[in-house]
């Protein structure tokens, strides 16, 4: 009788811990494609921030998913923010996208396009801000023949930028 007894606690230990595992192993599989479908829509996030041919409302959408997700690293933020404050030059918001460009540059100084597009909002406000910005982006991109057209448009004759590009 006493084996059939501990046969039946054996049974009833193995039957909860079978119990347990039952609830166990959905929960898991919830959070495995909770975190799957997070990576796969920030995938896809990803490629619309950057998407050339988007409108503007969609980029800074997926933009602010990526932003706000607290999963990309300070350079790939950089670069969503970037977009982001592209999406609000496009909108003609320019406060908010000075203030993206802002941030941009905190994340990643060395971000040469993230200089250019700030001082292209800057121009109107504040020309010096604007020029210093320029003269960081052809520091950070001497080779992008854009910032120089720019730079050429923000000073007269564009002499200060062609001296300084010599050195």
């Amino acid at each position: 009788m006493r084996a059939r007894c501990y046969d039946f606690r054996l049974s009833v230990l193995g039957g909860v811990a079978i119990g347990l595992l039952a609830f166990a192993v959905p929960a898991v599989a919830t959070v495995t494609s909770g975190a799957a479908a997070l990576a796969t829509s920030l995938d896809d996030a990803w490629r619309a921030c950057n998407a050339p041919q988007l409108s503007s409302a969609d980029r800074i959408a997926h933009c602010t998913t990526i932003i706000e997700s607290g999963r990309a690293k300070p350079v790939a933020l950089a670069q969503a923010l970037m977009a982001r404050g592209f999406g609000y030059v496009i909108q003609k918001d320019f406060d908010r996208a000075l203030a993206d460009f802002d941030a941009a540059i905190r994340n990643n100084p060395k971000l040469a396009a993230a200089y250019y597009y700030r001082a292209a909002i800057q121009m109107g406000r504040d020309p010096k801000g604007a020029l210093a910005d320029i003269n960081k982006a052809i520091s950070l991109n001497p080779r992008d023949p854009t910032i120089f057209a720019s730079a050429a448009r923000y000073t007269p004759s564009g002499r200060n930028i062609r001296a300084r590009s010599r050195t």
